[in-house]
């Protein structure tokens, strides 16, 4: 007859769950705080919080019937504050909106395609820390639970500090004296489950403890320590790349550091804001006037404006365009990253949402709308107007810029320091249009395939000291990103005349177009395009001025397509 297999696991005691409870939550802080410095994100706290549950429900205990589904529960509960806090918890909107996009991500799953999943991978990681929680509890009742842990927490930050910018120096020193404590405590109740007759008692065993634990911190702190043996492996790597010497690689995205333009940057695809809009457009953010040589600064003073809601009695902006189409886009916006600016699809008209006692400022003509305060809109809704580009037209229009008043010498500015050869490129570029439209597509197209240009985002030297941005694109590497390009053609434009001035924002984005009831004419649909801007999306273009129309995009970069619609398109 065969012997039954004992069971290896023992009961907890009250003592040792609170115990086991505590050191997984310090275990758990220690591992989480990081993410914060290395994914610049401010909502760690949701994924604390989802692991202090889930740590309490498992070492409560319970029929599994009913922790399993409390669990599963929790998982929207969570997600909800981490993605999509923008939008109210009682609004069902943002439980189809997440349904959509875990769709979305699961058919990229399934495909192959490797693009960003938001909603996937935050439940992927709350299913993570829920195992976690879990498989503590059944490591501790085998015994091994303090070291599994302890051991997961040095290796997961020791990976952070070599890998990343966070220094994790203390946070292992913290985890040591956590781990130290708890494999004694777990000693201690193994001796005295063990011991027969007198038990050792924790009044002697804390004091010896914690003696033990502070002389092995107080060797390891005044001990000579040599050099590291091993190098930085990140900074080891590079230095094997003549093209990373001296050379600070920055993170794509949404900044304010325009002075200085070039060099490489490394992707970060996190989601920057949702948004439902009637036509998918350029996320306008500010414009930049002044070219310095290296890059750009504003020398245009903000005038306060007032953008709310035309029904609260104020009135709406006025309009950008005159004598030439423009298309309504409606749009509602839930921002994932609060910026100082309040980025629009088009033109601005009017904005519902934002704090009414805020001052809200512009740099003319419609440069960026910007507040001082501190408080920005998680959830807004606005209207914007888009230019339609009619090509016959835009050929019709003079080049006198009256109509622009002093701001015409601003938007016409070059440094004294620009070398003759990128003026004489754009005269020849331009020589054969007889007005400012061919001109601009003559150079917007010469950047985009006729003059052999790169699009590249690794390797990208800085211009030298006495070196000219746009001069050391066009003539000497020959590849860049959008900054490059953008920059190059608002330049090239001004030497020949024309009014020109550097954008930056976001690309459209990617999302999925979907058919939805029309809330005025029952019966009926209207269609509706559900978009995800990303840090990645992160784009600069430029915006040329007609006399008597307005401010019209173009794009010189390849592999981006100016969104912005066509007479007869």
């Amino acid at each position: 007859m065969a012997k039954a297999r004992p069971d290896s696991r023992s009961p907890l005691s009250p003592a040792a769950r609170v115990g086991g409870f505590l050191f997984a939550f310090l275990i758990g802080w220690e591992c989480l705080l990081p993410l914060v410095q290395v994914l610049e994100s401010g909502r760690v706290g949701g994924f604390l919080a989802a692991f202090l549950f889930f740590l309490v429900i498992t070492f409560v205990g319970g029929n599994r019937w009913i922790t399993v589904p409390l669990r599963l529960l929790l998982l929207p509960v969570f997600l909800h504050p981490l993605l999509f806090h923008q939008m109210p918890w009682e609004d069902p909107a943002w439980i189809q909106l997440a349904v959509s996009h875990l769709i979305t991500d699961l058919e990229h799953l399934f495909t192959g395609e490797v693009v960003p999943a938001p909603v996937l991978q935050t439940l992927g990681f709350l299913l993570m820390l829920w195992l976690i929680a879990s498989g503590y509890r059944r490591f501790q009742e085998r015994g091994g639970g303090v070291l599994v842990l302890f051991l997961a927490a040095v290796i997961h930050l020791s990976i952070l500090d070599s890998f990343t910018s966070f220094d994790g120096g203390w946070a292992i020193v913290r985890v040591l004296v956590y781990g130290f404590i708890a494999l004694s405590a777990s000693r201690l109740v193994g001796l005295r489950s063990k011991t027969a007759g007198d038990p050792p008692k924790p009044g002697g065993w804390v004091p010896l403890t914690l003696s033990l634990l502070l002389l092995a911190l107080g060797v390891g702190w005044v001990a000579p320590k040599p050099e590291a043996g091993w190098p930085n492996p990140v900074e080891w790597i590079a230095s094997q790349d003549d093209r990373a010497q001296g050379r600070k690689i920055a993170k794509i995205g949404y900044g304010n550091h325009d002075q200085q333009l070039g060099g490489p940057f490394k992707q970060n695809s996190s989601p920057i804001l949702f948004a439902t809009v009637d036509v998918p457009y350029y996320w306008r953010g500010e414009t930049r006037d002044f070219y310095t040589g290296k890059g750009w600064q504003s020398t245009l003073k903000k005038t306060p404006v007032d953008p709310v809601k035309p029904d609260r009695g104020e009135s709406e902006l006025q309009s950008g365009f005159e004598g030439i189409a423009v298309k309504k886009n409606d749009s509602i916006v839930m921002v994932e990253r609060k910026y100082p600016v309040l980025f629009t699809p088009g033109w601005l008209r009017w904005v519902e949402g934002i704090n009414a006692d805020n001052r809200w400022e512009q740099i003319p003509e419609m440069g960026g709308l910007t507040t001082p305060d501190d408080e920005w809109p998680a959830r807004y809704r606005l209207r914007t107007e888009i230019p339609v580009i009619d090509e016959d037209q835009l050929r019709q229009t003079g080049t006198e810029y009256h109509d622009l008043g002093e701001a015409g010498n601003v938007y016409l500015q070059l440094p004294e320091s620009l070398p003759d050869r990128v003026r004489q490129k754009a005269e020849e570029l331009t020589r054969g249009e007889d007005n400012p439209y061919d001109r601009a597509a003559a150079v917007e197209n010469w950047l985009r395939s006729g003059g052999g240009f790169r699009y590249e985002t690794e390797d990208i030297p800085v211009p030298g000291q006495r070196e000219d941005f746009v001069d050391q694109f066009l003539f000497d590497s020959q590849r860049g990103y959008c900054d490059h390009f953008s920059t190059s053609m608002v330049v090239m434009l001004r030497s020949v005349g024309i009014p020109a001035r550097w954008m930056k924002g976001f690309a459209p984005g990617e999302g999925e177009m979907v058919e939805v009831d029309d809330p005025k004419q029952k019966g009926k649909t209207v269609t509706e395009h559900r978009i995800t801007v990303r840090n990645s999306d992160a784009h600069s273009w430029v915006e040329v001025y007609f006399a008597g129309v307005g401010w019209i995009p173009f794009e010189p970069t390849p592999g981006f397509a100016n969104p912005t619609p066509r007479h007869g398109g």
